[in-house]
C-alpha cells in the first residue's frame, strides 16, 4: 500500500505502545500464573528500551526486565530512576573485561545472572565484605552450551560446597534456557531433555536443604508451546513485539498478537526497464521488461541482505526485491505490470503494518524476525511512539 504524504519523514517507524499493551494482556491470559520477565535487550529488539520499559512498567504493571549487558541496564536505570522495577542482566555482566566489580549492581538496583563458579564466589565475597544483598540469580547449562553452570553432580556439588562454607541456604532465582523451543518437532526431544535436566537441578538443591524462591526457563517459543509454565516466571522476548518465534516453515503459531512496530519508506526512483538491463552493485540482470523502483531503506536500516528475490506486493501488483541491497537503498522489480501508474515517485510504502502476517510476508520463511527487528536503527529510522 502507498500514500503520497509529504509530511511524513523519509524513513519512518511507528512504535505502537497500545499494541504492546494488547500483547501483554494476551500473554497474561496464556500464562496467568507466571510473573513476566520482559526481555528488552538489544534496545528492546530495536524498539527503543526507554519508552518500552516505561510503558510496560507504569501502564501494564510489569516489574521485571531482562537486559543483555550491564551497560544496557545501567543506561535504563539512570534515565528511569523513578521506576520500581527489577533490572536483570543476563550475559555481559561487567563494564570492563575481567573486572568483577559488583558495585554498580548494588548502587543501581540491578541484578546479575551468575553463570560460573568464579563469578559466584566473587559475588558472595562482595556481599559479605560490603554488607550487600545482591540476590543470587543462577543460570544453568542444560544443553545449549552457551552460558551457565555445568550440571554434572560434581559441578553442582562444587556450588553446594561453596554455599555450605558461606552459610547460603537459598537461591533467589534458578534458571536455564531452551535452545530449540521454537520448533514444534523438537518439543518431545531436545526441549523435553533440557527440561528434564532442569528438574534434576532443582531436586538436587532442594534435597540438600537449599530453598529455591523462583525459577524460569520458558522463552518465547516455550511459552507458545505451553512448556515450562509450571515455573514461577516466564521470559518472553520476541512475541511481545508481535511476531511468533516459531519456525514459519513448520506451522503457523496460535499467537494472535499485533506488531508493535510498523515501518514505512518512500519511493526515490521509478523507471521502466527492459529485459537484460542491469541494476545495483554486482549489476544484477533483469529477467524481463518491467518497472524498477528504488526505496530509501537499506541494510543500515535493517533490510536483510538475503531479502533479494523475496516477493513483494504493492497496490495489487506483484513484484520482488531485486539485486543486492545497498546501505541506504533497495530495489523492487515488478514485471508484467497491468497498471503502470500503480505507484509514483515520492509515494510512501508500508513494509509491514500491525498485522503479523504482513511482517511474515516481508521477511519470508528464511529470514528470522530477530534479524530484522533488532537491526532497526535510530536516528536513521525516525521512530514515532503512539500512546
Amino acid at each position: 500500500m502507498t500514500t503520497n504524504d509529504n509530511s511524513l519523514p523519509t524513513r519512518n517507524g511507528i512504535i505502537n505502545l497500545p499494541n504492546l499493551g494488547f500483547n501483554l494482556d494476551l500473554l497474561k491470559k496464556k500464562a496467568p500464573n507466571n510473573e513476566i520477565i520482559f526481555m528488552v535487550k538489544s534496545n528492546a529488539y530495536g524498539h527503543g528500551e526507554l519508552p518500552i520499559v516505561k510503558f510496560a512498567n507504569l501502564e501494564k504493571g510489569i516489574n521485571f526486565f531482562g537486559f543483555a549487558s550491564l551497560r544496557e541496564a545501567n543506561f535504563a536505570r539512570k534515565r528511569l530512576p523513578f521506576l520500581e522495577a527489577e533490572f536483570i542482566v543476563f550475559s555481559d555482566l561487567f563494564m570492563v573485561q575481567k573486572n568483577m566489580d559488583w558495585s554498580l549492581y548494588a548502587e543501581n538496583r540491578i541484578i546479575p545472572v551468575v553463570h560460573n563458579i568464579s563469578q559466584l564466589e566473587s559475588l558472595l565475597n562482595f556481599n559479605e565484605n560490603n554488607n550487600a544483598s545482591i540476590p543470587l540469580y543462577l543460570m544453568f547449562n542444560t544443553g545449549m552450551n552457551r552460558l551457565g553452570f555445568d550440571t554434572e553432580e560434581k559441578d553442582l556439588g562444587q556450588i553446594l560446597k561453596l554455599f555450605n562454607q558461606r552459610g547460603i541456604t537459598k537461591i533467589h532465582h534458578l534458571m536455564s534456557h531452551f535452545g530449540y523451543s521454537y520448533s514444534v518437532k523438537e518439543r518431545n526431544t531436545s526441549v523435553t531433555n533440557q527440561y528434564t535436566i532442569f528438574g534434576k537441578i532443582k531436586k538436587f538443591f532442594q534435597s540438600h536443604a537449599v530453598k529455591i524462591n523462583h525459577t524460569s526457563m520458558a522463552n518465547s517459543g516455550a511459552i507458545e508451546q505451553g512448556v515450562a509454565l509450571e515455573e514461577t516466571h516466564i521470559r518472553p522476548g520476541l512475541i511481545l513485539y508481535g511476531p511468533s518465534s516459531m519456525l514459519q516453515k513448520e506451522a503457523r503459531s496460535s499467537w494472535n498478537s499485533k506488531m508493535v512496530s510498523t515501518i514505512s519508506c518512500k519511493i526515490l526512483s521509478k523507471r521502466t526497464v527492459k529485459k537484460g538491463e542491469r541494476c545495483s552493485y554486482g549489476l544484477s540482470q533483469l529477467p524481463e521488461d518491467g518497472i524498477l523502483l528504488v526505496i530509501n531503506l537499506g541494510y543500515a536500516d535493517g533490510v536483510p541482505l538475503s531479502i533479494s528475490n523475496h516477493p513483494f506486493e504493492l497496490n495489487g501488483e506483484r513484484g520482488q526485491f531485486f539485486g543486492r541491497v545497498n546501505m541506504d537503498m533497495t530495489f523492487l522489480f515488478f514485471p508484467q505490470v497491468e497498471d503502470v501508474n500503480f505507484c509514483q515517485e515520492g509515494d510512501v510504502i508500508n513494509l509491514w503494518d500491525e498485522n503479523p502476517e504482513s511482517f511474515y510476508r516481508f521477511i519470508g520463511k528464511d529470514i528470522h524476525p530477530y534479524a530484522v527487528l533488532c537491526s532497526m536503527q535510530m536516528p536513521r529510522l525516525q521512530l514515532e511512539y503512539l500512546t
